[in-house]
Formats: structure tokens, C-alpha cells, sequence
């Protein structure tokens, strides 16, 4: 299965797929004109919450790293900087028992419910997005990156 994301999101990038895919999505939807700063915003929560929908992180980074390169792309943004802010959430699997083995091991021990965990996580990656959101608007910019 992991092959399977890792081959499908190659060639999404070799053939200009998610490129083609993205410029549709942004046109479609007249994403052209979004504030830069909200399209951060939004990559880093989409990001962070995407472990929701793929456990893998490989398989995460496979497919919305170069996704948001192609929307950097096309909004005139820098790629660089996109792909960092959704790089630097992808690591994030801590709302399900399955989606780490850390996770697991806390469900195991009986003390913390299914609920709990997805309760106490959402919080966890709101504030770590939100944690994540500011250091790229401050950071990013020190160390002399184009936002």
C-alpha cells in the first residue's frame, strides 16, 4: 500500500499531474486572489490535520508536498516556504491509536479512551498549528525567507 502512495504521488510530480490538478482547483474556485498569508494558514492546518486521512507520513509528504509546491507555483508563491510550513506539521499522528506506536501504547494501558485520545489530540494540533503558524511568520522571515 505505502508503495502505492509513494509511486502514485511520483508520478503525479514527473507528469505534471498534481500541477494540472491544482491549477483547476485554484482557478475553479478563485483561489488566485486569496490573501497569501490565509494560503499559509490553511496549507498548515490542512497539513496538520491530515493524518486524520493517511496514517503514513511518507505517505503524507509524498502527496502534499508536491501539491503545495504546484500551488506555490501557481499563486506566485515561494515553494520553498509552502513546502516547509507543511513539512514542519507532517510529523504530527497523534489523534488515533493506530496512526503511531506511541499512541498505541497509551491506549493500551487502559487509562485513556479512543475519545480521549481524539479529544486531547485535536487541542494538541490546533495549538501546534497554531504554534507552527507564527513561527513562520516570524521566523521564516528572520532567517530571510519570502513569505
Amino acid at each position: 500500500m505505502l508503495l502505492a502512495h509513494i509511486t502514485v504521488g511520483n508520478a503525479l510530480e514527473k507528469s505534471k499531474g498534481a500541477e494540472w490538478m491544482i491549477n483547476k482547483v485554484v482557478y475553479s474556485l478563485g483561489l488566485e486572489q486569496m490573501n497569501h498569508m490565509l494560503v499559509y494558514i490553511v496549507v498548515i492546518f490542512i497539513s496538520m490535520f491530515s493524518h486524520l486521512i493517511f496514517t503514513s507520513k511518507t505517505v503524507r509528504t509524498t502527496i502534499l508536498i508536491p501539491a503545495f509546491i504546484a500551488l506555490a507555483k501557481t499563486l506566485g508563491m515561494d515553494p520553498v516556504t509552502l513546502a516547509l510550513s507543511s513539512a514542519m506539521t507532517l510529523t504530527y499522528t497523534i489523534t488515533l491509536p493506530p496512526h503511531s506506536k506511541v499512541n498505541t501504547i497509551y491506549f493500551s494501558t487502559g487509562y485513556f479512551s479512543v475519545f480521549d485520545q481524539v479529544k486531547y489530540a485535536i487541542v494538541t494540533c490546533f495549538i501546534g498549528a497554531s504554534v507552527i503558524r507564527l513561527s513562520v511568520f516570524t521566523w521564516f522571515q528572520l532567517l530571510g525567507y519570502r513569505l
